[in-house]
């Protein structure tokens, strides 16, 4: 940031426009415009990016050999059953 000392963190071109308004807000942010401005070309290609990103994560299996292994006792049946036995305590309360 030009408005930063000099041994201020890196402030990243895409939020430099939000980090003026917010750390400088006396600022002229016009003034910085060719520093936080992107170009049509850079927008094309970082369109591309985000388009060529995968859209869904691999689920990992949740079992014995891969990932954690999650115990019946500590799973959500376990919750659901507490449920229900607290409902039928209150009905049988009222």
């Amino acid at each position: 940031c030009p408005l930063c000392h000099d041994y201020a963190d890196a402030i990243w071109k895409y939020n430099l426009c939000s980090h003026i308004t917010h750390c400088h807000p006396t600022a002229n942010v016009m003034l910085y415009k060719d520093l936080w401005v992107i170009s049509l070309e850079e927008c094309i290609l970082m369109r591309r990016e985000y388009l060529m990103m995968p859209r869904q994560r691999r689920r990992k299996e949740n079992g014995w050999g891969n990932g954690v292994h999650i115990s019946w006792k500590h799973g959500t049946a376990m919750a659901f059953r507490y449920e229900n036995i607290f409902v039928l305590l209150l009905c049988w309360i009222n």
